[in-house]
């Protein structure tokens, strides 16, 4: 019995660990305008970039990216400052998925000086305040993928509360705050303050609009919150109103642990099934479905 409940503790623990990251390559929180040439470069990399990664092709990934920045070493513009801010979220996504953390900490640097960089050119506020927030997203996030969840709200925080705080971003940058309350919802949740993190997943889905790819990430989100209360109907409330609008391997997942803390570990092994064959984002890692397996066959 103790180990099937540690089992269960770490699959919960590397769900949510997961789910930082699974939705990555749908939302990308970042006003970049580039048109023409720059514009198409930069979706076609952005898209091949995130299939060389569900490969777990990292070595041609990083190439690629490499690529990347050489041509936008030849444009000068904001546009190609602002780009190459943004490529460095998809070179973090290379080095947390390989859990090279101090590799993400070691380009801070060069993101501080890109953003020094777009503070000389007559940008407008708003373009000023998503270069800032890219870069304030992305050291939160690092602190939060380390464990440190106190410091990545903190940076958080204080990023907002020095620019006008949160009420003046949700009518002037509703697209940013969804994202930065998803976020607080992920930090709140590890710090263990279930109310607040239900409450920023509820902000969040007011500011979703018509993003239903948004919507059905939040939806899980509160499968995870409720996993980790142990409430298992609550779980597969929220799993399968997710599961009517998407089909996920991730999705499965928590219909699998919402029917094992149900207790109905024979329904739970069917959506493990489910999701060992689902083919569709958002995915999980290998090791939290081997531990899930072994959950489950206690």
């Amino acid at each position: 019995m103790k180990k099937r409940i540690i089992l269960a503790v770490s699959v919960l623990v590397l769900l949510a660990l997961a789910g930082g990251g699974v939705y990555y390559y749908w939302f990308l929180p970042i006003k970049i305008r580039v048109k023409g040439e720059t514009y198409g470069t930069l979706m076609r990399c952005m898209n091949e970039f995130h299939t060389l990664m569900r490969q777990e092709k990292y070595d041609e990934a990083m190439t690629l990216l490499k690529e990347y920045r050489s041509f936008l070493a030849e444009i000068k513009s904001p546009a190609r400052t602002q780009a190459c801010l943004y490529s460095f979220t998809w070179e973090h996504e290379l080095w947390y998925v390989q859990k090279k953390y101090e590799k993400v900490k070691e380009n801070f640097p060069e993101m501080e000086r890109q953003l020094g960089l777009l503070r000389k050119f007559d940008l407008d506020t708003m373009d000023l305040f998503y270069a800032e927030w890219m870069v304030v997203k992305e050291k939160a996030r690092y602190h939060y993928k380390i464990g440190k969840y106190h410091e990545a709200l903190g940076i958080m925080d204080d990023f907002l509360a020095k620019n006008g705080g949160e009420g003046k971003w949700e009518k002037s940058a509703p697209e940013l705050m969804k994202f930065a309350y998803r976020a607080k919802a992920d930090y709140l949740m590890e710090i263990g303050d279930k109310e607040k993190s239900e409450q920023y997943i509820g902000k969040a889905i007011t500011l979703c609009g018509n993003n239903k790819e948004f919507l059905y990430g939040m939806l899980l989100k509160l499968a995870r919150l409720y996993c980790r209360e142990k409430d298992a109907e609550k779980v597969l409330k929220y799993a399968k109103t997710a599961h009517e609008r998407h089909e996920s391997q991730a999705c499965y997942c928590f219909l699998a642990l919402g029917c094992h803390l149900k207790g109905d570990n024979g329904k739970a092994k069917e959506y493990y099934s489910l999701a060992r064959s689902c083919k569709k984002p958002p995915f999980v890692a290998a090791d939290v479905l081997a531990r899930l397996k072994e959950m489950l066959s206690e």
